[in-house]
């Protein structure tokens, strides 16, 4: 598909150094080094992962190029606008989280903005929303381990069993893959039979 954004991966020393004011330049270099195999599955999945996101959402890409920063702070969060990956050190389930922010990208792009706060296309609450945003997660994965005899989707199983809150999280996701066959229907028009 040529209409596929271009992702790659973006490296900020400052950005680091901002939210984490005593990091070496040094600590820096030695912490890339771990991110080349993110970088690799990046190189090798995310046109699948792409293409798999128009399919399951039912929407077309509007971004041409998505930065990808990394964030060398576990602590923190991984958010889409702009684009930061918090990194954890297990590449795995930062593809899964990528996948994850990716699919944010494409519902904000989108003309119809689906998930937009007060869109009378949008009966779901933000906790509701991250579901099904985690169910098509979990569906591109195992079309992906599918198609590419990988096992992403046991890193998605081991994600979702992460804690209790997790664990909680999760089973909202389950609930909705009982009320949304995603191989039958893309989220756009599932969410108009809402």
């Amino acid at each position: 598909m040529s209409d596929l954004p271009k992702v790659w991966l973006a490296h900020s020393y400052t950005l680091n150094k901002n939210f984490l004011p005593d990091f070496k330049q040094e600590e820096f270099e030695r912490k890339l080094e771990k991110v080349k195999i993110f970088s690799a599955y990046i190189d090798k999945h995310v046109d699948f992962i792409l293409e798999k996101i128009v399919h399951y959402t039912g929407l077309a890409w509007q971004s041409k190029e998505i930065p990808v920063y990394i964030l060398f702070d576990h602590e923190k969060r991984s958010i889409a606008f702009p684009l930061i990956i918090a990194w954890k050190g297990y590449p795995e389930d930062r593809l899964l989280v990528l996948t994850h922010e990716l699919i944010h990208i494409i519902l904000r792009d989108s003309q119809d903005n689906i998930f937009k706060q007060n869109n009378p296309m949008t009966p779901l609450n933000n906790k509701e929303s991250e579901a099904v945003i985690w169910l098509i997660v979990k569906q591109v994965f195992t079309d992906l381990d599918q198609a590419r005899k990988t096992k992403f989707t046991d890193e998605y199983d081991r994600f979702s069993q992460f804690d209790e809150a997790q664990k909680e999280f999760f089973k909202l996701v389950n609930d909705f893959s009982a009320k949304w066959d995603i191989k039958q229907k893309p989220l756009k028009e599932w969410l108009q039979t809402l």
